[in-house]
C-alpha cells in the first residue's frame, strides 16, 4: 500500500506529464500551421518560378539558370 507522501508524489508527476503533453500539443499545433504556410510560400514561389521561365525571351531578356 502507498503512504500518502507517495500518492502525493505520484499525483504530482502526473499533473507534470499532463502539462508536458498540452505543451506538446500546442507545440505540435504551431508547427502544423507553420508547415501549411510554408507549403503555401513554396506553392507560390513555384508558381512564380513557372511564370518567370515562361516569359517570352524576345525582349532581350534572359533567365540565368
Amino acid at each position: 500500500m502507498m503512504t500518502l507522501k507517495q500518492q502525493d508524489q505520484l499525483l504530482t508527476e502526473h499533473k507534470v506529464a499532463i502539462d508536458q503533453i498540452k505543451s506538446l500539443k500546442e507545440s505540435s499545433r504551431k508547427m502544423q500551421a507553420e508547415l501549411i504556410e510554408l507549403k503555401d510560400i513554396n506553392a507560390g514561389q513555384t508558381n512564380l518560378l513557372d511564370a518567370l521561365e515562361n516569359l517570352p525571351l524576345d525582349h532581350g531578356y534572359e533567365l540565368n539558370a
